[in-house]
Order: C-alpha cells, then sequence, then structure tokens
C-alpha cells in the first residue's frame, strides 16, 4: 500500500487562528495576501518571550520541518487582513 501525505488549507480573514498541538501539524506555511497580519510562535527561548512578527503581503513564511513533533502555540493574527495557511 502506498503511503501519502495530506494538506490541509484555510484561509485566516480579519480573525485570529491558534495552532495547537490537536492540529496534528507538523509544518504550517503562512501568506499574507492583503492587509496587516503578524504571527506569534508562544514558546520562549530561555527568558526570551516570543514576540509578534508583521507578515509582508507576498512573503511565504514556513513553520516547523522534518520533526515529527506536532507544532503547538503558532497564533496567526490577520487584525484586518487575509492570510492563507497550508499545513500538513
Amino acid at each position: 500500500m502506498a503511503r501519502t501525505q495530506n494538506f490541509w488549507t484555510y484561509q485566516v480573514t480579519n480573525s485570529t487562528l491558534v495552532i495547537d498541538e490537536s492540529f496534528g501539524l507538523g509544518m504550517v506555511s503562512v501568506m499574507l495576501t492583503s492587509g496587516n497580519a503578524t504571527v506569534n510562535g508562544g514558546g520562549s527561548a530561555g527568558s526570551f518571550p516570543s514576540s509578534n512578527l508583521a507578515l509582508t503581503i507576498g512573503l511565504p513564511v514556513t513553520f516547523g520541518g522534518s520533526s515529527p513533533l506536532p507544532i503547538d502555540g503558532l497564533t496567526i493574527s490577520a487584525t484586518s487582513g487575509n492570510v492563507y495557511v497550508i499545513g500538513r
């Protein structure tokens, strides 16, 4: 039997999406298509907490990779914009 890989797609418009481990995603790519939006990792590195990072229209950003662990605590806030999200 062949192994397959499914993808999840979503559109965040003028709202917030929090991706946690229950989504089961090991990789997430986001791209701002209009307006303004930020991402926040929700974790910390030592004593440095995550901060909001502004997305740039048309510039995709990918989180995760080859790790088998699911992404947890990624917040995508499109307060006045539209963000495409693809995960696997």
